[in-house]
């Protein structure tokens, strides 16, 4: 959870054009992929689950942030 936040910060940081720390300590290539491989297991578990599928955006957050903790 504290990376996902931590990677939230930064997609914050680039969209308001501000520098990041985190870009300076971490390779580029490293974080895009990281994000990326977030975002399919994301899309895979919601795929896979009917009732995700349903689901409001919002209740969905909340219902698969509870299951990786």
């Amino acid at each position: 959870m504290a990376r996902l936040k931590k990677l939230y910060g930064l997609r914050s940081d680039i969209v308001h054009g501000k520098s990041s720390k985190l870009m300076e300590q971490e390779d580029i290539e490293d974080l895009r992929s990281e994000v990326i491989q977030i975002g399919l297991n994301c899309l895979k578990k919601i795929l896979e689950d009917s009732d995700l599928l349903n689901m409001s955006p919002s209740d969905r957050v909340k219902k698969i942030m509870v299951m990786n903790e």
